[in-house]
């Protein structure tokens, strides 16, 4: 049997190369598409998130709503048993009476469960959102709605406690706790005309600080609703 005759070295040289090429060639195509599924997976996770959050601002601005409401209530409550606390007639100081009743009496109802923009922090599904922007305004409206939301409620809970307590020496505790408006309630009339209520301005000064801040937020978490939006539909 005749012996085959070996390629030339240029010639095999050439097919090495060719198959190396061809290997190369594979892997970046398989890296490519790879990298596609995977770019395709993000987008549809990144989805995902905007649709919840975009649920999460949604509860936000009805919470703040609602919080707005009952500053705005409390605080012409206090501003009119304030004035009413000023006059010397039994029927002036028993409407005060009732008014600042009507504020330390209500409770205010609000929960700060984790959202969406917390777990894709605590995952970091946050570097998800490519817009820097937009992920700073989601940050900001989440942190002022922790930072600073929470903690005023808490002071405002605290304020009206030690309203309460402090006013005990000169309006009987029952007639707040029971909700009566009895001229009676109050040991000094003539002293809590003369001297006003001071510890309801204090309340009041701690609402108005509390209202500011829900105002704030407000426009923020409607802000961040145009912007997911504007990313859900541009997505």
């Amino acid at each position: 049997m005749p012996t085959p005759k070996r390629l030339p070295f240029r010639q095999r040289l050439l097919d090495y190369l060719l198959q190396v090429s061809l290997i190369i060639v594979g892997l970046v195509i398989a890296t490519s598409v790879d990298r596609c599924n995977g770019a395709r997976k993000d987008d549809r996770r990144l989805q995902a998130y905007y649709a919840a959050i975009i649920q999460d601002l949604e509860a936000e601005r009805v919470s703040n709503v609602m919080n707005l409401a009952d500053v705005n209530k409390d605080l012409a409550d206090l501003e009119a048993a304030i004035r009413l606390f000023g006059l010397t007639d039994p029927d002036s100081l028993q409407s005060g009476l009732q008014r600042m009743n009507g504020v330390l009496n209500k409770g205010v109802f609000r929960t700060f469960s984790p959202t969406t923009f917390d777990v894709m922090v605590n995952t970091g599904d946050v570097n998800l959102v490519e817009d820097i922007e937009l992920r700073a305004l989601l940050a900001s409206v989440f942190a002022f709605r922790n930072n600073v939301l929470r903690p005023d409620l808490q002071a405002y809970d605290r304020q009206v406690l030690a309203t309460v307590e402090s006013l005990s020496d000169r309006i009987d505790p029952a007639c707040i706790t029971t909700m009566r408006s009895a001229y009676t309630c109050i040991h000094d009339p003539k002293a809590i005309a003369r001297s006003g209520v001071p510890e309801l301005v204090v309340l009041a000064t701690v609402a108005r600080s509390r209202r500011f801040h829900l105002q704030v937020a407000q426009e923020e978490v409607l802000a961040a609703v145009e912007r997911v939006g504007e990313a859900i539909a541009g997505g």
